[in-house]
């Protein structure tokens, strides 16, 4: 998680002196539930968006409060096969890239013009100025390890990370420039914290290709804790 360190270091003291934990629950689509909206409106409207996280902060009263969780948006944005169902979260359906040269064609897009990006970005706005000053807002992007496996599949991310550690440097490089781009505006829309969910990175365990691989999430690290 990348926060804004001056504002994190003054929750946790006022934390502190009042004697209790911080607030930080990891929720965001039992919001839909408090509002009547399908996850799948949620998702794609950031009015809904927002809607369903004020209702949990009103409800929950935290420290923190965390944008819907949404791994898919990030691929979606690059033009890759995603399903939407109604009443769950959204689902990459097929990874199309086979070799590095198919990457090609996805340098050439900005993430950043896509409508669901921007919804994304324009509920943030929303949580900075529509939720308490008090309230630390969070904002989630998808890790360079697990673009990759949505890119090509996690399978082929766990064979590469054994059989071709270049090539999977190579897609997570690439991964990371598309999340950095991302978590820059996040940021600049009003995050305070960025909570980079890397869940392909777990399931790979430490093998020194996926360590290598992994040590791009180190410069998305620096890129983000970059003072506004």
């Amino acid at each position: 998680m990348v926060p804004q360190k001056g504002q994190v270091i003054e929750l946790v003291t006022k934390a502190h002196s009042e004697n209790r934990r911080i607030v930080a629950p990891l929720v965001g689509f039992p919001g839909c539930d408090i509002t009547g909206f399908s996850i799948k409106v949620a998702q794609q409207n950031h009015g809904v968006h927002f809607a369903c996280i004020k209702a949990l902060v009103d409800l929950l009263q935290p420290d923190i409060a965390f944008m819907m969780m949404d791994l898919s948006v990030e691929a979606n944005a690059l033009g890759l096969p995603v399903r939407f169902p109604i009443d769950e979260s959204s689902t990459v359906e097929r990874h199309p890239v086979e070799t590095l040269d198919d990457l090609q064609r996805y340098r050439r897009v900005n993430i950043l013009q896509d409508s669901r990006i921007q919804s994304y970005i324009k509920t943030v706005e929303m949580m900075a100025m529509g939720l308490p000053k008090d309230v630390l807002k969070c904002a989630y992007v998808i890790g360079p390890l697990t673009l990759a496996g949505l890119l090509c599949s996690a399978e082929q991310v766990a064979l590469d990370s054994i059989l071709n550690p270049q090539i999977l440097h190579a897609l997570c490089e690439f991964a990371t420039d598309i999340i950095q781009d991302y978590a820059g505006a996040l940021i600049n829309s009003g995050a305070d914290l960025i909570c980079i969910v890397e869940p392909t990175g777990a399931i790979l365990g430490r093998s020194s290709s996926v360590i290598s691989a992994a040590s791009t999430s180190n410069t998305l690290l620096r890129a983000t804790s970059t003072p506004r």
